[in-house]
């Protein structure tokens, strides 16, 4: 059910920062199914999949969120940095990117525990390649499932 709210992109931002702020609570109180961080992603995205860009949510709404993400251990759940690096993404259009002082911090924090492969698109302009393209969008089996043959 989440991942499948996480995907609906053309919700209403309004509706994306309810849900959020319940998929967030789910994150800081260790209940996060293995797919919090990645739904997280997905509801703050400064740059959406594919829905448009007047469905994203506020950047008040995404700093917000970041302040929350950033005193999660990031080690205990790396589903919040990669989280946090979506929601802090940088696109250079000032309606949807958050504050500098968010980022920067986002950025910061992201090098100091080894995220090294996600700090980029929060300092810059970045275009995601095909398999954190992939990731993003969610085309993967969810986690714990199996197909016979891969193990």
């Amino acid at each position: 059910m989440m991942r499948l709210v996480a995907s609906l992109e053309r919700l209403d931002p309004n509706r994306k920062a309810a849900w959020g702020d319940w998929m967030l609570g789910h994150l800081e109180a260790g209940r996060h199914e293995g797919v919090a961080g990645w739904c997280m992603a997905r509801l703050g995205a400064r740059v959406p999949f594919s829905g448009a860009v007047h469905n994203v949510v506020e950047p008040d709404v995404a700093e917000g969120w970041l302040e929350r993400l950033n005193r999660l251990s990031w080690k205990k759940e790396p589903g919040a940095a990669y989280a946090a690096a979506h929601i802090a993404r940088r696109t250079d259009d000032r309606l949807r990117d958050v504050g500098l002082h968010s980022r920067t911090q986002t950025a910061q924090r992201l090098s100091k525990f080894g995220f090294d492969d996600l700090a980029p698109m929060v300092r810059e302009v970045v275009h995601l390649e095909a398999a954190a393209e992939a990731r993003f969008a969610g085309d993967s089996l969810p986690p714990g499932l199996v197909l016979a043959g891969e193990e």
